[in-house]
């Protein structure tokens, strides 16, 4: 009959000397990756009370020459907690003590931790599975660390309901190119001047209530110079690392003289969204289309017409993501309006850097002017958002602009009508305080107005509101667009941003969640 094992005794922990070596080796392994696991051990088959375990000073006075008790495993001397240990001040570590040997096999399913515990300690967590065995490899938290109870990674929680493209990003490739990109988030292709094509994993995220989808883009970090974003859709860039822009990030509205019609920035509202500028009407200009503030009225024509500014589309946090409206267009001969400005999000586990001259551009289109018959001028369109989101913002250069400036109206023509009206310029990320300057001709057309702008620092405020397209005799002018949102979002709720904001700014505290995986 063999060997009978004796009874584990309360805080029993080691079964033979091989055992001790292996889970000793365990402990080791654990703590150089700053995980305290002693909750996690638990006994390896049949086992007696390890002589050197100890709960408090007193469990350790009648151990020869190991008086104190390490509760927590701080001390070299043994890496382990509740370990019996000579002192803070015994010098080197001792060798590891021999093991107290009994008879018997371990259990084949014996388990290595306490099945189901969890514990986020310096910014590591780690999990034991319902199996008992260690779900490697632990979790690096990041920036933010370990939640408050200890039981889970604190992690962003993106804007716009992002978190589970967010978690993904961890598996994705890097974005980094010298070379100029081209995002089409219609499509969801990045490709750069080369014709080469990015393999970047996109989803479509839906809004819904009137707002359009968002294209999401995942990556493990992202480093690049000029980007132009093209398409239907807002952009979101979601990274697990760091974020760098060294060049222009292109969001605005685009049109070229000659071609049939204005195209409006990635993720800009239809012409049936509230924040449209109204037509004008007999002669009258049209009205300039609102965002972070009230588009401005166009002017009348022989006293009567004038369209009226689209309303503010108070999206102030940066949700929904979603860019500028379109301006009304004058009365009289067929124009077009200014277009909105688009929508971009970048979201960042760890930080975003703008450097040197690097841009960010989210302008509205100016109105287009009238040609032919007396005719009013079309008002601007509105500027978009733009939303950076990081535990921290490095936006440190001073030639550096986050801007989202509304367009200028176009002009009226000449009473005659010989005479083409002026273009309303186009909202841009170009330095200075300038506004987008109204459209204006030779002879007695009437000036569109300027679009909008903020310019903005955390020491204060500067509007420089849209204004109202000119009243004319026989026609007037368009009235100018309003300006766009920059939001900036930090773990501190706070930033230094140096870089050149012209947009109606927000800086407060990111939005967190517990995070397991």
């Amino acid at each position: 009959m063999g060997t009978q094992c004796a009874k584990a005794a309360p805080g029993s922990r080691i079964a033979s000397q091989a055992q001790f070596a292996d889970t000793h080796s365990r402990m080791k392994y654990w703590r150089s990756s700053a995980v305290a696991l002693w909750w996690l051990w638990v006994g390896l088959g049949c086992s007696v009370k390890d002589p050197l375990f100890c709960n408090t000073n007193a469990d350790c006075s009648d151990v020869s020459g190991r008086p104190f008790c390490d509760l927590t495993g701080q001390y070299e001397e043994s890496n382990i907690a509740h370990t019996c240990v000579a002192g803070p001040d015994a010098g080197p570590p001792d060798a590891a003590p021999d093991a107290v040997v009994v008879d018997g096999p371990p259990s084949d399913a014996a388990s290595v931790c306490t099945p189901n515990a969890h514990l986020c300690l310096s910014g590591t967590y780690t999990e034991c599975g319902a199996d008992g065995q260690l779900v490697v490899p632990p979790l690096a938290c990041g920036p933010l660390g370990c939640n408050s109870t200890g039981d889970a990674c604190l992690d962003i929680a993106p804007t716009n309901g992002l978190a589970a493209e967010l978690d993904l990003a961890a598996a994705a490739p890097a974005l980094t190119s010298t070379l100029a990109l081209t995002i089409d988030t219609t499509q969801g292709k990045v490709t750069d001047s080369g014709g080469s094509l990015f393999s970047i994993p996109t989803t479509i995220v839906a809004k819904g209530s009137g707002y359009p989808s968002i294209r999401v883009l995942r990556v493990k970090s992202m480093n690049v110079g000029s980007v132009s974003v093209r398409g239907s859709l807002p952009l979101a860039i979601v990274s697990d690392g760091d974020v760098t822009i060294s060049g222009v990030l292109d969001a605005s509205s685009t049109y070229v003289q000659g071609t049939t019609i204005p195209t409006p920035g990635p993720g800009a509202l239809p012409t049936t969204s509230a924040c449209t500028g109204k037509a004008g009407t007999g002669h009258g200009g049209g009205g300039g289309a609102g965002q972070a503030a009230v588009g401005s009225a166009g002017g009348n024509g022989g006293g009567t017409g004038a369209g009226v500014g689209g309303p503010m589309n108070a999206a102030t946090m940066g949700t929904p993501l979603a860019g500028g409206c379109t301006g009304g267009v004058g009365a009289g001969a067929f124009s077009f309006a200014g277009v909105g400005g688009g929508a971009i999000q970048i979201t960042s586990r760890t930080s975003i850097a703008l450097t040197g001259s690097a841009a960010i551009d989210a302008g509205a289109g100016g109105g287009q002017p009238p040609s032919g018959a007396v005719s009013g001028g079309s008002g601007g369109g509105s500027a978009g958002m733009i939303v950076l989101e990081a535990p921290s913002l490095a936006l440190l250069s001073s030639s550096s602009v986050i801007a989202a400036r509304g367009g200028g109206g176009a002009s009226s023509t000449t009473q005659n009508g010989a005479v083409q009206g002026g273009s309303g310029q186009d909202g841009d990320a170009a330095p200075g305080n300038g506004k987008a300057n109204g459209g204006t001709c030779a002879g007695d057309c009437a000036a569109g107005g300027a679009g909008g702008q903020v310019r903005w620092s955390t020491g204060g405020i500067i509007l420089d509101g849209s204004s109202a397209g000119t009243a004319g005799s026989a026609a007037g002018g368009g009235g100018g667009g309003a300006t766009g949102y920059a939001v900036f979002k930090t773990a501190s709720g706070t930033a230094t941003i140096s870089a050149q904001v012209r947009a109606a700014g927000y800086l407060g505290p990111i939005a967190t969640r517990n995070r397991t995986r």
